[in-house]
C-alpha cells in the first residue's frame, strides 16, 4: 500500500498516463483503422476464396525482358497467383509475356527477377 502522501500524484500520474495511452491509440491506430476498414470493403467487393484484391498475386517481381520496339521492358509476375479471375488474368499475361520475351532474347530462362521491395 502506498504512503498516504503520494496518492494524488499516483491518481495524476495514473491520468496523465491514461490520456497518453488515449492518445497513442487514436493517433496511431486510427490510419490503421481506416487500411482494414478500406481492406474489408475491397474484399467485400472480391470473389470468395480472392486474397489478393485485385491484385493477381502476392510475392511481386519484376523481371526484364527484351521488347523489340522499346528496347529492355519488366515483366511484372508473382511467385504465388491468386485462384481468382484477376489472378489467372495476371498468370497467362505472365506466362504469355515471359514466352515472348524468352524468344526475343533467345534464352530459354527466364531473366533475373528483381523483387520489389515493400
Amino acid at each position: 500500500m502506498l504512503p498516504q502522501k503520494t496518492l494524488p500524484a499516483y491518481a495524476v500520474s495514473v491520468a496523465a498516463t491514461r490520456r497518453r495511452i488515449e492518445r497513442i491509440l487514436v493517433e496511431d491506430w486510427q490510419p490503421l483503422l481506416a487500411r482494414c476498414i478500406e481492406r474489408d470493403q475491397l474484399a467485400g467487393d472480391r470473389p470468395i476464396g480472392c486474397w489478393c484484391l485485385g491484385l493477381g498475386g502476392r510475392g511481386e517481381q519484376w523481371i526484364p525482358i527484351r521488347d523489340e520496339d522499346s528496347g529492355t521492358a519488366y515483366l511484372r509476375t508473382f511467385d504465388e497467383y491468386c485462384d481468382c479471375p484477376d489472378g489467372q488474368e495476371a498468370k497467362a499475361v505472365a506466362e504469355r509475356m515471359g514466352e515472348h520475351g524468352r524468344e526475343a532474347q533467345g534464352s530459354p530462362e527466364r531473366g533475373e527477377a528483381r523483387k520489389r521491395s515493400s
